[in-house]
């Protein structure tokens, strides 16, 4: 195998959700969706306050990357102080936990 697939197969599998999953400590994740449930319903079903997508529906990037916005500021919302105080290994936990919800 050549560099170029050898780096291209590297890629796919580092980009695989089951390799996020696996990197992501579940425990931790569903305790703090404890707190997302509140608004976001025990199975992420439902719409926060009516504004936001229904987060069970959003595939676990999605999730990372709503929460590293909501954390820097860019979209304001109920929450965002519980997401502020979220590490980065954090949102990979939460949002690995809530995948497990579908």
């Amino acid at each position: 195998m050549n560099f170029f697939s050898t780096l291209s197969l590297s890629a796919l599998l580092l980009s695989s959700p089951a390799l996020v999953m696996a990197n992501s400590n579940l425990q931790n994740g569903e305790k703090i969706f404890r707190q997302c449930a509140m608004c976001h319903g025990k199975s992420a079903e439902n719409s926060a306050f009516n504004e936001s997508r229904i987060i069970r529906n959003l595939k676990e990037t999605e999730i990372v990357t709503a929460l590293k916005d909501r954390k820097a500021g860019k979209v304001i919302g109920g929450g965002n102080g519980v997401k502020a105080r979220l590490s980065e290994q954090d949102m990979r936990d939460v949002a690995a936990f809530i995948q497990t919800l579908k």
